[in-house]
């Protein structure tokens, strides 16, 4: 069975893959995402290659601690997100805002009287049933998860048990960080070994917990093309002041999915070392 995304995600690499797909590697056997975000392109190698090790890391908590959660105790998550599920199911359009609002926030305000399994499967619960995969957090959620609910649509069940258990399988190789990227990067510079950098892009319109500067941008350049056998990649977007021209980018085009740039034509950067 083949890993999907656990959850959709603003700026999430699926769409992208089919333009990478004649630049990507022939061999894995290590890889690395500091920034994984939803994990899309984590789904894809743990799909098409054998990797034998790998770590993901992000700087927000709330995100790694739903993975650490699938990864340690899957079963007491999915019964956490089986009795939120069942109780919103049941419910009308309106009574189903009316929960999306009180799982909220509980969330915000009530989340030191839960288990770590608890709070990652409540939030968990909050992105599926949210608006298009955005992060934000607000004033009144005290500044934790506070997206407005969705279409709130669903006809038969809120997640994919069959996938998080696919999920749990296969974290168990893999070594969960949560900090800056660069403290999750490689130590040895070795063949065989990926690295797929997607930080928060230059301009960027959806709010992230760690909002990266042109000084860390360029930081995560010098890094990239220190190595001479581990393969880096790094994505961003052309912003139009020719930023990354030094760095003999890539370019795709596409369209913004979501936000208040949503169906204008943008252009994806990818810089690779090799």
């Amino acid at each position: 069975m083949s890993i999907k995304p656990l959850f959709m995600w603003a700026g999430g690499k699926g769409k992208m893959i089919k333009h990478y797909a004649p630049h990507l590697p022939q061999c894995v056997e290590e890889y690395y995402e500091p920034c994984i975000g939803g994990g899309a392109m984590f789904c894809y190698v743990m799909n098409n290659y054998n990797v034998k090790k790998a770590t993901i890391n992000d700087y927000n908590e709330s995100i790694i601690n739903i993975f650490r959660a699938i990864k340690n105790a899957p079963f007491k998550f999915c019964k956490v997100m089986d009795k939120l599920s069942d109780e919103y199911l049941m419910l009308d359009w309106q009574g189903r805002r009316d929960y999306y609002y009180f799982v909220r926030t509980q969330h915000a305000w009530n989340y030191k009287s839960m288990t770590k399994v608890e709070e990652a499967a409540t939030l968990y619960f909050l992105m599926k049933t949210s608006f298009n995969g955005i992060w934000q957090t607000n004033r009144n959620t005290n500044g934790r998860f506070g997206a407005s609910p969705g279409k709130l649509d669903q006809k038969e069940k809120v997640y994919d048990k069959d996938n998080v258990m696919e999920w749990h399988r296969v974290l168990q190789n893999t070594t969960i960080m949560c900090g800056d990227w660069e403290r999750v990067m490689p130590k040895e510079d070795k063949s065989n070994t990926w690295v797929f950098l997607d930080p928060p892009y230059r301009d960027c319109r959806v709010e992230y917990e760690a909002p990266m500067t042109d000084d860390d941008h360029k930081r995560m350049m010098d890094k990239l093309f220190s190595y001479t056998k581990t393969e880096v990649w790094a994505c961003n977007q052309e912003t139009g002041d020719n930023f990354w021209s030094d760095y003999n980018p890539l370019t795709f085009q596409y369209k913004y999915t979501c936000g208040r740039g949503k169906g204008n034509d943008a252009i994806e950067v990818l810089i690779k070392n090799k």
